[in-house]
């Protein structure tokens, strides 16, 4: 089966007009809405990196690339290139995005399944210690009892930045926005909490993203949000 895809399309858009094709997790979808707002009229198209043995979602995403200007995707170089060099077409111009995580806020956040048949929970994000102590069998009012501050020390909860910060320099490292990190992390940094949950940024923190691709692409943007975005939210406006 083709990859899913989603074609985010402004209206009045004309055949000369830029197209983007986006390739990543559910960043795709913030990502494509902030640069429909930044690039008026442009065809913005959507989905995940198919499974290289997926032959024919492989093809697919071939096909949309052929007529593409512009391919955004948190694929590794290898991944990007493997799909590349499977095209005799006209190729479009790859920029590595990097894959936004940062622990440092949601240090007990996790995912968890059903132990018997693997599925994952109804509620896709889940407490660790509410997790350990469901197993455990604790009551309610026990397993809430679990929540203070010498317990995440214990869990080192408290020391999780470092790591955070790590992770997310090397995401940069591995993407065209290499040069980009200390631009990106300061930025976002001083907006407090930049994250809603460890692998999905706040729209602050998208924006900022968005402008860095729009730098190192070459995008021509004159949004004005698109220019100011790394700016102090405490600069005031002349």
């Amino acid at each position: 089966m083709p990859c899913a895809l989603l074609i985010w399309e402004t209206s009045g858009f004309k055949p000369h007009m830029l197209r983007i094709v986006i390739t990543a997790n559910c960043l795709r979808y913030d990502i494509a809405a902030q640069l429909a707002k930044w690039l008026p009229g442009a065809r913005i198209v959507t989905g995940t990196l198919p499974d290289p043995e997926n032959t024919t979602a492989t093809n697919h995403l071939r096909v949309l690339l052929a007529d593409a200007d512009l391919w955004l995707t948190m694929g590794s170089a290898e991944e990007s290139l493997q799909i590349l060099d499977g095209m005799s077409t006209k190729k479009p111009a790859v920029c590595r995005i990097p894959l936004i995580g940062f622990a440092a806020f949601h240090p007990d956040v996790c995912f968890a399944v059903n132990a018997d048949t693997g599925e994952a929970t109804r509620q896709v994000f889940n407490s660790a210690i509410a997790v350990w102590a469901y197993r455990q069998s604790f009551s309610a009012k026990d397993a809430a009892a679990l929540f203070t501050a010498h317990n995440f020390k214990a869990l080192g909860y408290f020391n999780t930045w470092d790591s955070s910060v790590t992770f997310l320099r090397d995401a940069f490292a591995a993407s065209d926005l290499a040069e980009d990190f200390a631009s990106f992390f300061y930025a976002v940094k001083r907006q407090g909490c930049f994250m809603q949950t460890f692998n999905h940024p706040k729209p602050l923190a998208i924006a900022s993203l968005c402008r860095l691709i729009c730098q190192r692409t070459g995008l021509q943007t004159t949004h004005q949000q698109c220019v100011d975005q790394g700016s102090s939210p405490n600069k005031k406006k002349k």
